[in-house]
């Protein structure tokens, strides 16, 4: 079952803060650097993004006119 959009946007939010505060927290207990903070955001939108291209396509299934390796 879907998620109404409006729920769906409040927990992106509610994600996005909680992260925005753990990054915080670890810059101000001096665990890391900024640029290790940034370093590990940007590698995250990375893998998100190529993420969200993936699965849709694996959730649709194979492509129209293209056999499994198995048909003979």
């Amino acid at each position: 079952s879907e998620l109404p959009d409006a729920a769906r946007n409040v927990g992106g939010v509610a994600l996005v803060l909680f992260a925005i505060a753990i990054c915080w927290a670890r810059l101000a207990l001096g665990a890391h650097y900024f640029t290790d903070i940034l370093g590990g955001a940007l590698l995250a939108v990375a893998f998100i993004s190529a993420g969200l291209a993936i699965v849709p396509r694996a959730i649709a299934g194979p492509v129209a006119g293209r056999g499994s390796a198995t048909d003979e």
